[in-house]
């Protein structure tokens, strides 16, 4: 009986019923390398697949199947992309989190991907037009309008980290019902809950730190304006710092 090489769901009356199919790992190289590299985002090793392994549907977009009246098959090139978490051999039911990563090493080819991939690169375009809009006569380098913007994506997320955390130490919380397979998770959400406030931390350090740079260069920039309106240093000086402002303010991005 053939069980999902990432998430260990079995073959069973039970998928039947949630209509979860199971495919072996492709034979084209490049798609294949896709599903590997899928394993490896699940900490999983790629050296213990065989050729009768295969993945559940559940992993998949439904975008990616074609449905006949009897059976289902997975387009040719579909890549599983979505990480479930379940407990594994579980011998009474257990909640399933399926999780869809914002930034993932595969490239899914449907048009989710496609549009993710277009806002991305819209936002690193966005990236490189904030690090070049430092002005020399001001210090701050985001316009009114982009500041109140950037103000009321500050508050909704805030508001919902705290749901998320206040989520997280509601179901952490142990219970005496609870059972080994609940306990093992109750424990694994508290020791995520943990890493993730260290992680926030963490970002919040380096944010504070990006916005003394700027401030920084702000003001270095300001100054040798003056020391060029005072003759004390040449043009060729002058482009020169700057262009290294500008690079060393990419680089903190």
């Amino acid at each position: 009986m053939p069980s999902c090489f990432i998430c260990g769901r079995s073959r069973n009356g039970k998928s039947n019923v949630k209509n979860i199919t199971f495919h072996k790992f492709p034979n084209n190289e490049r798609i294949r390398e896709k599903w590997l590299n899928f394993v490896r985002e699940n900490n999983l090793l790629t050296n213990k697949i065989t050729k009768f392994s295969v993945i559940c549907s559940s992993h998949f977009d439904e975008k990616n199947f074609i449905n006949y009246k009897r059976t289902r098959l997975l387009e040719k090139e579909a890549v599983p992309y979505i990480i479930i978490s379940r407990a594994k051999y579980a011998k009474v039911n257990c909640p399933e989190f399926a999780t869809i990563p914002s930034t993932s090493t595969n490239e899914v080819k449907t048009c989710t991907s496609n549009n993710s991939k277009m806002s991305v690169q819209s936002n690193i375009k966005t990236l490189v037009k904030v690090s070049n809009n430092i002005q020399v006569d001001g210090i701050i380098p985001f316009d009114e309008c982009s500041h109140n913007d950037s103000t009321t994506v500050n508050i909704i997320q805030q508001s919902v980290k705290k749901n998320v955390k206040s989520s997280y130490i509601e179901a952490s919380k142990p219970n005496e019902t609870d059972t080994p397979n609940r306990t093992f998770l109750k424990h694994g959400i508290s020791a995520l809950s943990s890493e993730l406030l260290i992680k926030s931390k963490k970002l919040k350090l380096l944010s504070q730190t990006v916005r003394r740079q700027r401030k920084k260069i702000a003001s270095m920039k300001q100054i040798l304006l003056q020391l060029k309106n005072k003759n004390l240093i040449n043009i060729d000086e002058i482009e020169i710092l700057m262009e290294n402002f500008d690079s060393q303010s990419m680089c903190k991005v």
